[in-house]
């Protein structure tokens, strides 16, 4: 990731800090602005990977159990969640359930893979979190949803297709 205020990464040691003392690691790979705010907030069940290639993601996704994305739209008050989440797709596609918080659009993404905290509430996430953790079996079923769907309708040749029709569309008018 790229560390960006919006990714909500800056929450990361607070929802860390209340799985302290349980088997939970909190594994961060990327750089960027809010990276060492991150490392000097890091606690013990945190690992900070630095910035890796894009090419050696999947093997860091594929270590993990849940995958967490706690976006932060408070930076843009009045706008609402518009980004393209890029990182969700790549989450489901690895077959891990997400947890990450109930903006409009990622609820259409997500769906059924994953749990969706009330935004920017850092209880609930964690409350969220600490549900997926203890379940396996819903784990499990989440992180195959979140594989069906993303092979079905978000793999990159079904995108490209999409947009190319878009276009046509908009350059017939």
């Amino acid at each position: 990731g790229s560390f960006k205020k919006w990714h909500g990464v800056d929450q990361i040691p607070g929802i860390a800090k209340k799985f302290e003392g349980k088997k939970v690691k909190f594994l961060l790979i990327g750089s960027g602005e809010l990276f060492e705010h991150v490392k000097r907030m890091k606690t013990d069940n945190m690992i900070l990977l630095g910035a890796k290639p894009h090419d050696e993601i999947p093997k860091y996704l594929a270590l993990s159990d849940i995958l967490i994305a706690p976006f932060n739209d408070e930076y843009f008050r009045g706008f609402g969640f518009w980004w393209n989440p890029v990182k969700l797709f790549e989450y489901m596609s690895s077959g891990k359930p997400i947890v990450t918080y109930d903006y409009d659009e990622i609820r259409k993404i997500v769906r059924d893979a994953g749990l969706l905290a009330k935004p920017v509430n850092l209880d609930d996430f964690t409350k969220k979190l600490e549900y997926i953790v203890e379940d396996e079996n819903l784990r499990k079923e989440m992180g195959k949803n979140g594989r069906k769907i993303a092979v079905k309708e978000y793999d990159w040749k079904i995108r490209a297709k999409q947009t190319v029709g878009i276009y046509r569309t908009a350059l017939e008018v």
